[in-house]
């Protein structure tokens, strides 16, 4: 017994084991007889066709595209298109003031869960670090650090709307509706 290069015990001098060399003879044998089939069709219908093959090459491919008018371009010239009505409003507005929400609450709420979560998981920086998840850690100081901008944002936002009441309603921020 010889040792193969993946490590694998084999009889000295057979490449193949015995129970395998039969599939390579099928395939072949298969193969051979699809393509007779194939050629005893070909010849089938050779005979039965008469055309002759003088006239055309035999890749010619027949471009029907050419007799096609361009339906996109030519809208059909006996319907004019009929004019629909105007959809019919099935709900009311309601002329409604936006909430007065500044910001500052939602976003001191998720900068405290940012904190509260890193300290949930300081104890267990042993398994982190075991388990490449590490950077838990450090994205919930970034969310905490992201979160005290924010805060601070929003901060200045509610005191320059307390400052200037009319500003809320008549001007709109340079930064959009997100900055109204």
């Amino acid at each position: 017994m010889t040792r193969s290069k993946h490590g694998r015990e084999r009889k000295r001098g057979s490449s193949r084991s015995p129970s395998h060399s039969h599939r390579t003879n099928r395939r072949a044998d298969r193969k051979a007889a699809r393509k007779a089939e194939r050629a005893a069709q070909a010849e089938q219908s050779d005979e039965t066709e008469q055309v002759d093959r003088t006239e055309r090459p035999p890749d010619h491919r027949v471009d029907r595209r050419a007799d096609r008018t361009d339906r996109r371009t030519e809208p059909p010239a006996e319907q004019p298109a009929p004019e629909k009505p105007a959809p019919e409003r099935h709900h009311l507005v309601a002329e409604v003031e936006p909430l007065d929400v500044d910001g500052v609450r939602t976003v001191a709420i998720g900068s405290v869960i940012w904190i509260v979560a890193f300290l949930a998981m300081l104890p267990f920086i042993g398994t982190l670090r075991d388990h490449d998840k590490l950077s838990w850690l450090w994205i919930c100081i970034a969310g905490f650090g992201l979160g005290l901008i924010g805060l601070e944002y929003c901060r200045r936002r509610r005191r320059l709307l307390t400052e200037q009441p009319d500003r809320r309603r008549t001007e709109a921020s340079r930064f959009g509706a997100a900055g109204n």
